[in-house]
């Protein structure tokens, strides 16, 4: 018969499921899907907010290793300004390969 229900067993229900084609699903379940999707965005906003602080260390961390870096190098560019001053020529080639070095590094960062 079109638009009824079959009587042949697939619909069944009791007070607190209903039972179509052999799968149970229930009519009230007393606020448990609201409380998990409450858990849920509680757990994504968790989620997010961790990221963020990571985030944020991360930016920190980078920021202070790069002026430590700088600061290192500022240090050595003048430790070897220092040292060539004091040196006759002949000396100063021996440290040719550190200017080399400090000048790439340098060329590197403004990149």
């Amino acid at each position: 018969m079109i638009g009824s229900i079959p009587s042949n067993g697939n619909i069944s229900s009791n007070i607190n499921n209903v039972t179509v084609l052999g799968g149970v699903y229930p009519i009230y379940d007393g606020g448990i899907r609201d409380a998990r999707i409450y858990e849920a965005r509680s757990r994504a906003s968790a989620a997010e907010a961790t990221l963020l602080r990571l985030q944020q260390n991360a930016a920190t961390e980078i920021v202070a290793a790069d002026d430590a870096l700088r600061s290192s190098l500022n240090g050595l560019s003048t430790f070897r300004d220092t040292v060539m001053g004091k040196l006759s020529a002949a000396d100063a080639s021996v440290l040719e390969p550190l200017q080399q070095i400090v000048q790439k590094t340098q060329k590197e960062l403004k990149h």
